[in-house]
């Protein structure tokens, strides 16, 4: 069926796209030979990767709202099973962006810190039930809709 072909392709689509509370550009600081790890250079901030031997780079990225990017790019759905957000420290900004995607969510999991967690769960609709997993170095909020337990409530 053509929604089986779409979804295939939505599967496998990369996208170069940031995601934010807002559509705008964002400059990304990495270090020269290490591009695995980056983070949003807020205000010409001066940070400890700028000043480790001239090695940091900006990278300018186009950054969308997830609800922005749903809409636009994922019109086959009309919900998601599972939606994991593990964006460095943006998770506030990324959830700002995301009511709408987030109401069509079954599961999810954000990886945050203890700092960001009261703005994420402030942010987080009430029909989701979660739990917390801590980390050494992070927590994991996991999230399920209670819409998905009263389905499975009903069925057993």
């Amino acid at each position: 069926s053509n929604s089986s072909a779409a979804s295939d392709v939505y599967k496998r689509q990369p996208l170069n796209i940031a995601v934010y509370s807002h559509d705008t550009y964002l400059d990304f600081i990495t270090l020269a030979d290490y591009t695995a790890h980056s983070h949003i250079k807020h205000n010409n901030s001066c940070d400890s990767v700028t000043n480790i031997a001239g090695k940091a780079k900006t990278i300018r990225v186009k950054a969308l709202t997830l609800d922005n990017i749903v809409r636009d790019l994922v019109t086959v759905y009309d919900s998601f099973f599972v939606l994991k957000i593990d964006v460095e420290g943006a998770e506030v900004e990324v959830l700002r962006g995301s009511t709408r995607t987030l109401d069509k969510t079954v599961a999810l999991v954000v990886e945050t810190s203890r700092s960001k967690l009261p703005g994420v769960l402030k942010l987080l609709p009430k029909s989701l039930l979660c739990t917390l997993k801590e980390y050494p170095s992070t927590l994991n909020l996991m999230c399920v809709s209670n819409r998905f337990i009263h389905h499975f409530k009903l069925k057993s």
